[in-house]
């Protein structure tokens, strides 16, 4: 069934609608979909070479699944660390998880109080009030104690890790203040390696044959900076950077992800209006019902969402004029 299930097209994860997305999402059920298109090779209305490369295309498409896959045995009652996860994303995770029978608990750590459609009453989920700005992470179990804090998490329990704290830039970099730089800096980035680094050591002396992971909530801003986003646009990719050059550095059994979506229906963004048939508003639920896959399939590597978020690389090394004209079209700048 699993095999099969890698010659169906994944789930949208954006707002209904007409945009890039659910075009390639119905052409992928029909004119590039193997089953189809070898139907049509049969009736004589596409060539044999056609059909061919679709198919191969959904073979590697499987093949790279297989790949990216850990098969280390995960916990049967995981503990999960969430930061960020009091509304927004992080909440409709938390909820999400909060539903499953091999979740055993659910830590939450945010500077804000948990929204009260979260979960407040779920006996799994437990919050710590910190501001990730102050990167002592002191709400951590260390072998030196823990002071000024009367939560603490002992890292070396947690199943799964997901950084998902994160705060907007609001202004330019002339603008903005020292004190509100380092802010910045130390919420989206410093605070999210420093917590990774802490858990790596943590969880080096169990078992190995035990299934560990890592999630990293980024953006596809990490490829580009908006004009008044640079320095959230740095932190992003720092983040990925970090990520990637960690997956040569860890075992096998550390699952590391790293998730990049583009402009989410939550409010960090709200006023922010772009091209919405080349980048689609993403549902927030729809995306954390992924990221759910994501962990319970154990899949390494980077997932970005919409579709043009996997184009945003190539954006990097256009010419001069074109690099102007996709910031044109697509209103990036419209801030």
């Amino acid at each position: 069934m699993k095999t099969f299930e890698s010659f169906i097209p994944s789930p949208l994860v954006v707002q209904s609608g007409w945009n890039l997305d659910t075009l390639i999402y119905a052409s992928l059920f029909t004119i590039f979909n193997p089953i189809t298109v070898w139907i049509f090779y049969f009736t004589e209305k596409v060539s044999g070479r056609y059909a061919t490369a679709i198919a191969i295309f959904w073979v590697c498409r499987y093949l790279n699944r297989c790949m990216r896959k850990s098969y280390a045995t995960p916990s049967t009652n995981k503990l999960v660390l969430i930061s960020g996860g009091a509304s927004g994303l992080g909440s409709e995770l938390v909820k999400k998880w909060s539903s499953q029978k091999d979740i055993g608990k659910i830590i939450v750590v945010d500077v804000q109080k948990p929204d009260k459609k979260t979960g407040c009453g779920c006996d799994k989920i437990h919050y710590i009030q910190y501001d990730l700005n102050d990167t002592s992470l002191r709400f951590l179990k260390t072998q030196n104690g823990i002071e000024h804090c009367d939560d603490f998490v002992d890292l070396s329990k947690v199943d799964i890790l997901v950084c998902n704290a994160g705060i907007r830039q609001m202004q330019t970099l002339q603008e903005l203040q020292a004190e509100e730089i380092r802010k910045i800096s130390h919420v989206n980035w410093l605070s999210h390696m420093l917590l990774i680094k802490q858990y790596i050591e943590a969880i080096s002396s169990r078992e190995k044959s035990r299934r560990f992971q890592v999630v990293v909530v980024g953006s596809v801003l990490g490829f580009v900076g908006p004009k008044q986003l640079g320095i959230y646009a740095g932190t992003k990719n720092a983040l990925m950077s970090l990520m990637d050059s960690l997956r040569e550095e860890l075992p096998s059994n550390i699952v590391l992800s790293t998730v990049l979506p583009g402009q989410l229906d939550s409010s960090m963004f709200a006023d922010v209006s772009v091209n919405h048939f080349l980048a689609p508003i993403i549902h927030t639920k729809k995306l954390a019902e992924r990221i759910h896959t994501i962990v319970e399939e154990g899949w390494n590597g980077t997932f970005s969402y919409p579709t043009y978020g996997r184009l945003l690389p190539i954006y990097r090394v256009l010419p001069w004029w074109a690099q102007r004209f996709c910031r044109w079209f697509s209103g990036m700048d419209d801030v």
